[in-house]
């Protein structure tokens, strides 16, 4: 038998866990969000954050907080079934990041290893200041580039184009930053069709799928031109080298600069085979587009085209259903492909396109200055080094 002593100890002891029984809420069995489905809203938006997991179906109610470093914010929540739930924007939260948890009680559930990070942002947190190309054929297909600032992807379908008013018309797809400007973002969309010489207003927003959630307010238009025809070329063969002076005649090569003005011509490209020139046409007029011409492949016929925005080719036709076409003959210049140092850093090696060539005595390995310029040269083997005889020759190529 126990002492007196020990009895009155596990009494004590006893009682002790009955109260904290009492006074704590249960425990939140293995309740885990996962996920949410989307991850930024508007700032008071009427939508929901939507949260995955398992086991979130436990006993009694739900609440959601939105924790950051200005405060914490409680919010209604509702649990849809054992792997969903649903929290309410806190009307009171301002634009900023969250962590987002589900409380029941005062019990909060799992989150793995990583929090749930929700975004909340103003009308102001985004905005469009450009597109490229700016007009394209009526016919639609048009894919553009927007340019601004605060883009942001926050799940399948938030980010999307609106044309002509409409709160989503395209799917966007966020683009790369461009590292020479991280502060400009960037995102492609493609346009739908619409009468020739009209345009479509064109933004974005960053919730598709929520109706209420803001749109730019750029006021962006993209043209829609009668797509050119062309029915003749000359000459019908040239240099692969290119460099060469080709005029094409058909029709409608002025649509985009009748809508956008003369400056649109600068974008106006010739294309032959799978070679696209990079200089814009030294004269143009609706019927008349001379360009010069690219370098090329020689071999089978190459397929003349042109685009009035740079990448909507139109290719040439006859008129009775043949489709003229233009012959390269000899060699273009090398075309570097690749660059990459060899597993032992010891060799800089370049791949060329494939094409056959008799130029820059390119077989084998050699010094590279037999292929760079001295500035590469220098920047491989090292300023300070450029003159030693020990490393002059390297890196090879």
């Amino acid at each position: 038998l126990l002492p007196p002593s020990s009895l009155l100890l596990l009494l004590l002891l006893s009682l002790l866990l009955l109260l904290l029984a009492l006074l704590l809420p249960a425990a939140v069995g293995l309740a885990v969000v996962s996920s949410v489905v989307v991850s930024g809203l508007p700032v008071g938006s009427p939508a929901s954050f939507a949260l995955l997991g398992t086991d979130l179906a436990q006993p009694g109610g739900v609440q959601c907080s939105y924790a950051a470093a200005s405060g914490m914010f409680l919010a209604a929540g509702t649990v849809n079934s054992a792997t969903g739930a649903e929290c309410n924007v806190p009307s009171a939260a301002g634009a900023g990041s969250y962590t987002l948890t589900l409380l029941y009680g005062n019990v909060a559930a799992s989150n793995y290893f990583e929090p749930v990070v929700v975004v909340l942002y103003g009308p102001s947190a985004f905005s469009l200041v450009g597109l490229y190309p700016a007009g394209g054929p009526a016919g639609g297909g048009t894919t553009v580039t927007l340019t601004g600032a605060g883009f942001a992807d926050f799940g399948a379908g938030q980010l999307c184009c609106s044309f002509a008013g409409a709160h989503c018309s395209s799917a966007a797809t966020l683009l790369a930053v461009d590292e020479a400007d991280p502060t400009t973002t960037r995102l492609s969309c493609v346009l739908p069709s619409g009468a020739a010489g009209s345009s479509t207003a064109v933004e974005i927003t960053l919730n598709g799928a929520v109706p209420s959630a803001p749109l730019s307010s750029s006021g962006l238009q993209f043209a829609h031109y009668a797509a050119p025809t062309v029915t003749s070329f000359t000459p019908d063969s040239g240099d692969a080298s290119g460099g060469f002076v080709i005029t094409l005649t058909g029709s409608g090569f002025d649509g985009l600069m009748l809508l956008l003005g003369g400056g649109a011509t600068e974008h106006v490209r010739l294309k032959i085979g799978e070679s696209i020139g990079t200089v814009a046409p030294s004269f143009l007029s609706a019927t008349v587009a001379i360009f010069t011409a690219p370098d090329g492949a020689a071999g089978a016929p190459s397929i003349v085209a042109i685009a009035l925005n740079g990448q909507d080719f139109e290719a040439a036709s006859d008129g009775g259903g043949g489709v003229p076409t233009f012959s390269f003959t000899g060699y273009h210049p090398p075309k570097l492909t690749s660059a990459a140092f060899s597993n032992d850093l010891g060799t800089l090696v370049l791949s060329f396109d494939a094409q056959p060539t008799d130029r820059a005595s390119m077989a084998g390995v050699a010094s590279c200055a037999r292929l760079l310029s001295a500035d590469s040269v220098a920047a491989l083997v090292g300023a300070s080094n450029i003159n030693d005889t020990k490393v002059s020759t390297r890196p090879t190529c």
